[in-house]
């Protein structure tokens, strides 16, 4: 039954009529190197250099960094800001890197987000998102509003946790159409919407969904799955887009640091992928699919319908069946 509704319902790649072509840049840096100062110029002149080399292939319409790629505030950093406009400008493929980012909320204090930046050819205004989902005791404390003694205690002991607050908004990023059609894509709706997300908020499916029904064409992944080094989890964590792309027939750019990097169709088909711990540059295409699935639309309620059938078939067995067997005892 699975391989013949496979067989009827999975189509060829070649009949996708829309897509764009990406690159992703894995540049495989070492996490705890990335963040000393003295290393950040060789860190932009590394993805520098990867961006140029991807860029010989002229048919890219867009180029992906991973999470933290940049390894500083970019948007308050003038000189490396300059550097990154000045490639995006003379290429004119758009840019989509992770970032931290920072906003002054009064008083000398301000929030800091796990962020990702569009740059967009000879346009200055930067979309962002900022990561809703933090990783506990990683990115930020636990209920440290609640308990700020607690953050204050495991910041003095050096732990390296961060102190990121969460995003609110539901961003999309647009392509705009002037971008577009000087790309050649005509035949692609303007503006083309995508959703990006940040390193584990790709295992919560209810997040990703709520990207999609705002008008989410495909989705991009940036992670920085550094930490686990050569063990089995950047490769689970990497099947988990597999289970986003299905839910939502949608197509996956995921983007890591040090991998696995991998393209994904809307039907979960991996197209392309990255070996772990390799510098690599993953370039395929992204196909543009309309339309939404019952998921996507109606959420985990085939889930709630199941535990709700299961639930009461618990109850029935306990009480009704319980009582009918001590009737018959009787």
């Amino acid at each position: 039954m699975p391989w013949t509704y496979g067989k009827l319902t999975i189509p060829s790649n070649d009949q996708f009529k829309e897509k764009i072509e990406v690159a992703l840049l894995q540049g495989n840096i070492d996490p705890l190197e990335k963040w000393d100062e003295a290393f950040l110029a060789r860190n932009f002149k590394l993805y520098e250099g990867m961006t140029r080399t991807a860029l010989k292939d002229t048919s890219l319409d867009l180029i992906i960094w991973p999470e933290t790629a940049t390894a500083c505030y970019l948007r308050s950093r003038p000189k490396y800001l300059k550097r990154v406009n000045k490639l995006v400008d003379s290429s004119f493929v758009a840019l989509l890197t992770g970032t931290p980012d920072y906003k002054f909320i009064g008083k000398g204090q301000y929030n800091a987000y796990n962020a990702l930046f569009l740059i967009l050819p000879y346009y200055r205004k930067i979309q962002h998102y900022y990561k809703r989902k933090l990783v506990p005791f990683g990115e930020r404390v636990p209920f440290s509003h609640v308990f700020p003694a607690l953050g204050r205690w495991l910041n003095a002991l050096n732990t390296g946790i961060g102190d990121f607050t969460p995003g609110k908004a539901f961003n999309l990023f647009e392509l705009p159409g002037t971008y577009l059609h000087k790309k050649g894509l005509n035949e692609i709706k303007s503006p083309l919407k995508f959703a990006g997300v940040i390193c584990y908020e790709s295992i919560f499916q209810g997040e990703v969904r709520k990207f999609i029904n705002k008008g989410a064409k495909f989705l991009v992944i940036v992670t920085n799955d550094a930490w686990f080094g050569a063990s089995e989890a950047p490769y689970h964590h990497a099947q988990i887009a597999v289970f986003r792309a299905v839910e939502n027939r949608i197509s996956i750019a995921r983007d890591a640091n040090t991998g696995i990097s991998m393209i994904i169709d809307p039907y979960g088909r991996v197209l392309k992928k990255t070996k772990l711990l390799k510098e690599a540059i993953l370039k395929g295409p992204i196909f543009i699919r309309s339309g939404k699935t019952f998921f996507t639309k109606h959420g985990d309620i085939f889930t709630y319908v199941v535990v709700g059938i299961v639930s009461i078939e618990i109850i029935w067995i306990l009480f009704i069946g319980g009582k009918r067997q001590n009737e018959k005892s009787i």
